[in-house]
């Protein structure tokens, strides 16, 4: 099994090395649904699938019987194999938490490309309403923010522009992300710009060999009552876990230096967009951010209950490796360490955290193994904007080592929890003072770092004290956030979480030397 690790955990191939639980402690294993027969494709694809997810799946003590499911089904259609052995909404009862993420792949599916080319922007999709509030049937992407140094960025396209159509094809609710990711070196865009009240087209070339940044802007606010306010904008956790991601590392990191160095008394940490990345970039982050910093525990993690009993019961370097992250003095990467890593946290009397429905996964765990520390240390950590998605579990992508397979999975294996054992924001986050992204999107969204934009305006308000005083005007259409974090997903815009595969196969080296040894 080719195994690429997501969202929270230093994991490997474990179970072969913890085997020796008896029969009662086994996981669910598929049986040959046909012996006597050829087996199609989707047969020998189903038994995969359920053999890897009565291994790994979270909820493996929930799949269905064996003998009740029909291995002839297509694996990754819609109310195929795959959704239905799921631990569903319709199979929990209302105090369970069920799946709301797990996913299925096909080799061929058109995902986005992973060249180093850009599209320049960022977007999330919406839906238009009339005055009744009832939806049109119209759909648009609102452009969130433009990257530095595209060519979008000096295409014209701004913040808060509306995209109807992408070369001439309407948008809807399947092709919105799609329309935009056809490997295409320049787009045609028809635009809604609500600052001059008018439709306009914009011709939006792609960047090529773009180097993409974590980061897209800081800045300090130097004297707000009395306040010295730092606003750092944070879009990723990072994918890939290659160089250009350790980069990327130490370039946040030094970011948040020059905010320390600065003086800052309070941050805006906006993660308003950020879906999340590499657990790797979390626990940097966290360790630069968290107050009176010593090598303690940021996140714990959980998984089925097979093959929790396993780890409990081994080594406590097993136990290390699988269940815990922790704070750290440096950049640690592939073994190595790079750069100190500040303590801005020691300094901070506020954190604020923007938050929309969008920001998902790392984000959210970076609120959740913060919060119990600036607790602590009585401190203020507070969110700011809408209500997080509520993804508090995390996966890794499974791939077959039969070629002939043609799918890969992504099941939920595993539950996030801070150091006080806390995992309770399944349904996301509710803001400490809650603010609409969209709010001025009928008169076009003020650019982020511009303190009249509605969130950071909003989040200088409860670092200060004093009452945010911005009205808003009501021109231009009404639109309405219909898509879930699921759906979004399904389109293509993934909610990656990856671990650094160098340190995958070191944790699997130790695993082995200690298998050989129980052998002996």
């Amino acid at each position: 099994m080719k195994v690429k690790y997501l969202f929270l955990l230093p994991i490997i191939i474990f179970a072969l090395s913890l085997y020796s639980c008896g029969d009662e402690d086994e996981p669910i294993t598929s049986t040959d649904p046909n012996p006597s027969e050829t087996k199609t494709d989707n047969e020998i694809a189903n038994e995969w699938i359920l053999d890897e997810m009565s291994e790994w799946y979270y909820w493996s003590n929930k799949l269905p019987d064996k003998n009740s499911l029909n291995f002839k089904l297509d694996p990754g259609a819609t109310n195929g194999f795959f959704e239905t052995i799921l631990f569903s909404k319709n199979k929990a009862n209302r105090q369970e938490m069920y799946d709301k993420f797990s996913w299925i792949e096909s080799y061929t599916a058109n995902t986005k490309s992973a060249s180093k080319s850009d599209l320049g922007f960022d977007f999330f999709p919406v839906t238009f309403i009339d005055g009744a509030g009832k939806p049109t049937g119209d759909y648009g992407n609102v452009v969130v923010y433009i990257k530095k140094g595209t060519l979008a960025e000096k295409s014209g396209l701004k913040r808060g522009h509306i995209i109807t159509a992408v070369d001439g094809i309407i948008l809807n609710k399947d092709n919105w992300y799609s329309a935009l990711y056809a490997n295409k070196s320049i787009y045609e865009l028809d635009v809604i710009d609500n600052e001059i009240k008018k439709e306009i087209k914009i011709s939006s070339p792609v960047t090529p060999a773009y180097d993409d940044k974590y980061v897209l802007m800081d800045t300090v606010y130097k004297d707000i009552s009395g306040h010295k306010i730092g606003y750092l904008v944070f879009n990723t956790y990072g994918t890939e876990g290659d160089a250009s991601d350790l980069q990327n590392n130490i370039y946040l990191i030094q970011r948040l230096t020059d905010l320390q160095k600065a003086g800052i008394t309070d941050l805006v940490l906006d993660l308003r967009y950020n879906m999340g990345g590499l657990v790797t970039t979390g626990v940097h982050l966290g360790s630069a951010l968290v107050p009176n910093r010593i090598d303690d525990i940021y996140e714990i993690k959980k998984y089925n209950d097979v093959l929790q009993r396993k780890i409990e019961n081994s080594s406590n370097d097993i136990k290390e490796d699988w269940l815990y992250d922790r704070f750290r003095e440096k950049i640690l990467w592939d073994d190595t360490e790079y750069n100190n890593i500040p303590k801005l946290g020691d300094q901070l009397q506020t954190l604020c955290i923007l938050t929309t429905g969008y920001t998902a996964s790392c984000s959210e765990m970076t609120i959740n193994c913060l919060k119990p520390y600036y607790t602590k240390a009585g401190k203020n950590l507070y969110v700011v904007g809408e209500q997080t998605t509520g993804k508090n579990v995390g996966s890794w992508t499974i791939e077959p080592e039969n070629k002939d397979i043609k799918w890969k999975l992504q099941p939920i294996t595993f539950q996030s929890f801070n150091v006080d054992k806390e995992s309770n924001y399944f349904n996301g986050f509710f803001p400490d003072q809650a603010a609409d992204d969209y709010e001025d999107l009928k008169i076009g969204l003020k650019p982020l770092g511009d303190l009249e934009e509605t969130l950071l305006a909003k989040a200088v308000s409860k670092i200060t004290g004093i009452p945010n005083s911005k009205s808003t005007k009501t021109k231009g259409p009404s639109i309405v956030k219909s898509f879930t974090l699921d759906q979004i997903e399904k389109a293509g815009k993934r909610s990656s979480m990856i671990i650094n595969m160098n340190e995958v196969k070191k944790i699997k080296t130790k695993l082995a030397v200690l298998e050989l040894g129980a052998d002996k």
